[in-house]
């Protein structure tokens, strides 16, 4: 039997938050801080998988999203101005004159409400563990209309897998994306970057975007840097984008239809993560820019690609791009979206 272990997180000021572990339900285990929703740690086979503050009160001041829930709308919406039906939405201007991840009081900004628990069994074994999340997102927050529930559920697979499920409801049409923005480092030592990682995505097609990361158009993969149909060492794409000036990879991705897949493979340690989602697009970062501000648990903080994060999203920004669908919902249609993330011992 899984049990969830709360503990009281003392901050700054009279302020707390709480962290919510599970240990070695099969291959995972799992703290989630309420702080943002987020993911703080997450093991696969006692190994910890994903980039983790060194002080869990630094996710307060995290300004750089580090595995937080994101939201309302993942990403930039341009000039933070939005347009419903002819009506004018003034948003958070939190990245220059653009709105970033939802604004000021975004998700990933907020305490979320623990919901409690559940258990799927299979004859005598359990199979999965659940733990679920609630928070209200209200009318006018950040300039966005609706007031907006929310619920998110962590599910976690005793053969490695863990799947994220979001929920909403809203009273008037707005605009949503929500996803995790973890990063991801596969290796056994600590203090080894994400170069020896390899990358595969199921994409035929990027968005090339401009000087404020907003996209411009659908460009083939085909012939360019951005081709990932293959499995890709990350340390030589990496190489090949700085020759051409680019610090680094922060760019969409689109899914093919036919599966919406990638995988993230590190030989040296045999380990291998496969992604599956609902989501049409992938926004990858790669590299995070020697942050002296940073400082990670049992990493170097001045090296380069210590992780890689792989947003599955809708597309960015597309409330104000002519040629993108549009990720609204009404009160008539709720919003549902799914990522599964599958470790798996990899050896060729």
């Amino acid at each position: 039997m899984s049990k969830v272990v709360m503990e009281e997180i003392s901050c700054e000021k009279g302020k707390s938050m709480k962290r919510y572990r599970v240990d070695n339900f099969g291959d995972l285990s799992i703290s989630i801080l309420d702080y943002g929703l987020t993911i703080e740690v997450l093991k696969y086979k006692g190994i910890n998988r994903v980039l983790t503050l060194e002080d869990p009160k630094d996710y307060l001041l995290n300004k750089h999203f580090m595995g937080a829930t994101i939201g309302r709308v993942a990403g930039r919406l341009s000039k933070a101005l939005i347009d419903i039906d002819g009506r004018k939405y003034p948003l958070d201007q939190n990245e220059g004159k653009h709105c970033l991840h939802g604004g000021f009081r975004g998700f990933s900004n907020k305490k979320w409400k623990y919901c409690g628990s559940s258990e799927m069994n299979s004859e005598e074994k359990e199979e999965e563990f659940s733990m679920g999340f609630l928070m209200t997102s209200e009318d006018g927050e950040g300039g966005f209309p609706g007031n907006l529930k929310v619920k998110t559920r962590f599910r976690i697979q005793k053969k490695g897998k863990l799947i994220i499920e979001y929920f909403a409801k809203t009273d008037k049409k707005t605009p949503i994306t929500i996803t995790n923005h973890s990063y991801f480092n596969l290796n056994k030592d600590p203090m080894k970057t994400i170069e020896n990682h390899y990358l595969m995505i199921n994409s035929k097609e990027y968005l090339q975007v401009n000087e404020d990361k907003l996209p411009k158009v659908f460009r083939s993969v085909e012939g360019t840097f951005f081709d990932f149909r293959e499995n890709r060492n990350l340390g030589e794409a990496l190489k090949q984008l700085n020759k051409r000036g680019v610090e680094k990879i922060d760019h969409p991705f689109i899914f093919s239809q036919e599966e919406r897949k990638l995988q993230l493979i590190c030989y040296e340690s045999n380990t291998r993560l496969v992604i599956n989602t609902t989501e049409p697009c992938l926004i990858v970062h790669c590299g995070n820019p020697k942050r002296k501000e940073i400082a990670f648990q049992d990493k170097d903080s001045d090296k380069n690609f210590q992780g890689i994060c792989l947003d599955t999203q809708w597309f960015p920004n597309a409330l104000n791009t002519d040629f993108l669908p549009k990720n609204l919902i009404t009160p008539q249609k709720e919003y549902y979206s799914r990522t599964e993330y599958q470790f798996e011992y990899y050896k060729e």
